[in-house]
């Protein structure tokens, strides 16, 4: 009897040649440091991106749900290094930890603000007028395509009105 170790994002498949062998799920593949027989682990291979756990070509990653957490009194809002604690609309003395360098819709801070923070300094990058593919950057808004008639302006942070190609028209 062999104790068998599985790694991260994979089920168990035993095999005659590997009684501790694994299939890797969640969009993760098969990775073998040396040519060997067996994999050791799953990864997830370029172009692909980790979004909610699991592997896969995304354009943007939601997060995966608020984390609810109750706010009273002077307590001071904790989140981990690198995030931020956010009011969640609609919801009263709820916030949930963002990360504001990289989140599409809290692009460079709280996009709402509370009694509590008094900061709403952030901006949903999906709500980029005329924009059809945009990211957050450190921060900053970025804007990869626009929607057709309007291309990103000279900043990226924007979608503008593209200059026609018609320099004039007449009618016969």
């Amino acid at each position: 009897i062999k104790n068998c170790q599985y790694p991260p994002h994979s089920v168990p498949f035993c095999r005659e040649s590997d009684p501790c062998g694994f299939e890797c799920c969640d969009g993760y593949a098969e990775f073998s440091p040396s040519p060997a027989k067996n994999p050791k682990t799953c990864v997830c291979p370029k172009p692909y991106i980790v979004c909610n756990g699991h592997c896969g070509l995304y354009k943007a990653c939601p997060s995966a749900g608020y984390q609810k957490r109750a706010v009273t009194g002077n307590r001071h809002l904790q989140c981990a290094p690198g995030m931020t604690a956010c009011p969640i609309v609609g919801r009263a003395h709820s916030w949930e930890c963002v990360d504001t360098e990289n989140d599409l819709e809290s692009c460079g801070g709280c996009v709402v603000s509370s009694s509590l923070t008094h900061q709403a300094d952030g901006v949903d990058c999906t709500a980029i007028q005329g924009s059809s593919d945009v990211s957050c950057f450190r921060g900053q808004c970025v804007v990869h395509q626009c929607e057709p008639g309007y291309e990103p302006n000279a900043l990226e942070d924007a979608c503008v009105e593209a200059p026609s190609d018609v320099l004039f028209s007449y009618s016969q």
